[in-house]
Parts: structure tokens; C-alpha cells; sequence
């Protein structure tokens, strides 16, 4: 994959199965748009020929990313992968058609996708894999439902900074070597550079980050001078 990572994964999803013997028969769309709602758009997208018949189409949704854990480093998180297959009903079970009902499609899909490997990542059918969608009448829709484990390298952060009051004067230090301090003590991002110890009034609020080469910036620490 290219980088581009769910996009990549719709359109890898998407060759795939046009190379499917047994989806010959199915028009397959790519979505960038989400869910096709109207009856008008549902239509289009399956009167479509394709094998030679017309009246089903499976939709590739774009995938979402969901976290399970996160408390775990990296974050571990796995992509959603949604297909909508869409029947037109009278136009599918004609001699236009491919015959071939919804229900059996669907099974067709989940069986070609799943433990199916695109380079290091691979599919796999959810617990609840395969669900019937509300749909204008004339139309039967069931919805396909995979996923597949992403594994994101865990960045190291800069240490958190250290603000140290001494009757009004504040000094800032992290344990990280070769790093960038920086300040605010009004409540804002912390965009001063820390150079040296500064005075502090009352009520101050005193923010700071750390960055360091290579790793990502440090949590922000803030501390309230009494």
C-alpha cells in the first residue's frame, strides 16, 4: 500500500473482487460518499451491466478506524470495512439479471474476503458479518461487515517538563536530552522559548511543552502560581 492507507485498502478490496469468479455478475462501486440513501442513486448505481447482467451492486465504502484498547502504546486499532450490497429487485431476477439473490451474494463476498492478505494487512469477517438494511421497496440490501488490524508504530514522546516554583521565580526542565522548552503563563499553547528562570505573579497559570528531534512533543504540563 501506497501510504494513502483506507484508500488503499477500498481500492485493493475493489480489484480484488472484480478478479472473483464467483462476483462476476456483481457491479462493484467504489464510495466516497458513505451510505447511498435515495432510491434514485440505489438505481443507478444497479442497473449497471456487468458479466453481462444487470441488477446487483456491492458499494466499497470508505473504512474507519476504530481503537479497542487505548491504553496500549502504538495506538493498536484496526480498520472497518463496510460493503452494501444492493438488489434491484425486478431488474436482478430478470432475464437481465444475474439470478443470483442478495443473501447468496453476500456469502459469495464474505467468503472471498475473508482471511483474505493485501501485503501485511489482512481481512477478516466481524462477529456479526453480514446484516439486512432498510431499503425502498423493490430494492433488498444487506450490509458486510470486516476488519482489518492495523499495527502503528508507537513514537516515543519528549518527557514531560518539570515547572519548579521558588517564591515567584519558575524554572522549567525535562529529563529528555537535547530538547526545546517552551512557555506561556496566561493560559495559551506554550510558544515562549524557555531560555532562564522568569518571574511569575499570583494566579499565573504556567504552561509548558518539550520537543526533541525525532520523537514527538512532549504532554503539556501546567502549574497555577499560588
Amino acid at each position: 500500500m501506497s501510504g494513502a492507507l483506507l484508500t488503499d485498502l477500498q481500492n485493493d478490496l475493489a480489484g480484488y473482487m472484480l478478479q472473483c469468479s464467483t462476483l462476476d455478475h456483481l457491479n462493484i462501486v467504489v464510495d466516497d460518499m458513505g451510505s447511498i440513501d435515495s432510491k434514485a442513486e440505489k438505481a443507478v448505481k444497479t442497473v449497471k451491466s456487468r458479466g453481462g447482467t444487470q441488477g446487483i451492486a456491492a458499494l466499497i465504502l470508505r473504512p474507519t478506524v476504530s481503537t479497542s484498547n487505548g491504553n496500549l502504546p502504538g495506538p493498536q486499532s484496526e480498520a472497518n470495512i463496510t460493503i452494501q450490497l444492493v438488489e434491484n429487485v425486478l431488474v436482478n431476477r430478470s432475464v437481465r439479471g444475474s439470478k443470483i439473490l442478495s443473501d447468496d451474494m453476500s456469502f459469495r463476498i464474505l467468503s472471498a474476503l475473508h482471511h483474505l492478505a493485501l501485503g501485511n494487512h489482512v481481512v477478516y469477517a466481524e462477529a456479526s458479518a453480514i446484516r439486512p438494511l432498510p431499503v425502498p421497496e423493490g430494492f433488498v440490501s444487506y450490509e458486510i461487515r470486516l476488519k482489518s488490524p492495523l499495527y502503528n508504530p508507537c513514537v516515543e514522546k519528549t518527557r514531560q517538563p518539570v515547572i519548579d516554583n521558588d517564591a515567584g521565580t519558575v524554572a522549567i526542565t525535562s529529563a529528555t536530552p537535547s530538547n526545546s522548552l517552551y512557555y506561556s503563563i496566561d493560559g495559551s499553547y506554550p510558544s515562549e522559548v524557555y531560555t532562564v528562570p522568569f518571574s511569575v505573579s499570583s494566579s499565573d497559570l504556567v504552561r509548558a511543552i518539550a520537543t526533541s528531534p525525532d520523537l514527538l512533543p512532549s504532554s503539556i504540563s501546567e502549574l497555577t502560581i499560588d
